[in-house]
């Protein structure tokens, strides 16, 4: 259940002796705030200090034989074993409706005696399903959508008639970016009208924002991982932008679990496109990092192998290419990867540590000569439906 506290600035008051900091004049006449506001600075701060204090654990031992034996065997120890705050929002969660009555019980003695107020027109009870900044979340089904009034709002909204009203719709955009693939390679022309700072809307604009419009409201739902799940990764980079998806192996279908975006940095527009094919594998590995160190299973990835032969041949003359290829190498040492080249698209992981032994700073063997800069752009021929799995990496 999600719980939301009515006006959580007001509610904790500020000592007089401060109280002329928050002076303002209104027609020759000064007023002072006696209540925290939202305006202040320190306000997060200073709520977050007070939601600490108020549900901490002697205010738990305090209030715990208040309950009725039959809740005092159920109810978790403390609250932060069922309770989760963000800012004015409490999320109370239990495996079973027992339980959750025991814990709500719990937290609105808590409030009482903090004299916490809480929206009933903001707050849910006893669902499966809650709203979390601006998301759907499934605790039952465990996936995340984006908010349905939301979804609407892209389709019904107006496109923009200026560069402050382009800038705010593409803020909107980016917020949800986690449920639109490729968003960045589709609103690459309205980010070019902010770049140029020119505002001139033509039918490749209007394309780029219709399409936008259309990938909000696919419904895309995304879904959360187990440990023992496994995953599949693409990533892939055009002239402007790189992205990502990860996806999660369940009942022999995908699952979507994320995905992500971005434009390349000025510098990076002209460099090699199989440059940019690496830096975006990379960027994906980061992005992911968190579900990708935690899987206990086998991670599958697809990416443009020539890509990745290219940057490590280029590594010894390139020390974005070198760094590149030590943070690919770090994490595929770290999990379970199979890295899979199918030609055109899909592609795999070859070639990346196979001189790693040698190139150890403490290794004694007989190190190879850097190949040169003019081989190093003569890429090797790749098989068909080549593969090499975690153990043949590292063998």
């Amino acid at each position: 259940m999600s719980l939301d506290i009515s006006s959580s600035f007001f509610i904790i008051p500020i000592i007089e002796q401060d109280r002329y900091k928050t002076a303002f004049w209104i027609n020759e006449k000064s007023f002072e705030f006696c209540n925290l506001v939202m305006g202040l600075k320190s306000s997060p701060y200073h709520l977050n200090v007070f939601i600490e204090k108020a549900f901490s654990q002697d205010v738990y031992n305090d209030l715990f034989p208040q309950l009725t034996p039959e809740e005092q065997k159920v109810i978790p120890k403390s609250f932060t074993e069922f309770l989760r705050s963000y800012f004015d929002d409490k999320f109370v969660f239990a495996d079973n409706y027992v339980t959750l009555y025991a814990c709500l019980k719990m937290v609105l003695l808590a409030a009482r005696a903090a004299k916490i107020k809480y929206s009933i027109e903001k707050s849910s009870f006893f669902t499966t399903k809650i709203k979390i900044l601006g998301y759907s979340f499934d605790t039952k089904d465990v996936y995340l959508t984006m908010d349905k009034l939301k979804a609407s709002g892209f389709l019904n909204t107006k496109k923009p008639a200026s560069l402050y009203e382009l800038h705010s719709r593409l803020a909107a955009f980016q917020y949800q970016s986690a449920f639109l693939p490729y968003i960045k390679h589709i609103l690459y022309p309205l980010h070019f009208l902010l770049r140029k700072k020119e505002f001139s809307w033509g039918p490749i604009e209007d394309l780029s924002w219709q399409l936008a419009k259309q990938i909000a409201t696919l419904n895309l739902r995304l879904t959360i991982p187990e440990p023992d799940d496994d995953l599949v990764m693409t990533s892939d980079a055009s002239k402007v932008a790189a992205a990502a998806c990860l996806f999660r192996v369940r009942n022999n279908s995908l699952q979507l679990v994320s995905v992500t975006s971005k434009y390349f940095s000025t510098v990076d527009l002209n460099k090699h496109s199989y440059m940019l094919e690496a830096i975006s594998l990379a960027y994906g590995l980061k992005t992911f990092a968190p579900y990708i160190l935690n899987c206990q299973g086998k991670i599958k990835i697809f990416t443009d192998a020539k890509a990745l032969i290219y940057a490590k041949r280029q590594s010894t003359h390139s020390i974005l290419l070198n760094s590149t290829i030590n943070y690919l190498s770090n994490i595929v040492s770290l999990v379970n990867v199979e890295l899979y080249h199918l030609p055109g698209t899909v592609n795999v992981l070859a070639d990346i540590l196979s001189r790693a032994i040698a190139d150890n700073l403490n290794c004694n063997l007989a190190k190879e000569h850097p190949i040169s800069k003019q081989w190093a752009a003569v890429l090797p021929p790749l098989p068909e439906n080549f593969g090499v799995d975690n153990k043949t990496l590292y063998k």
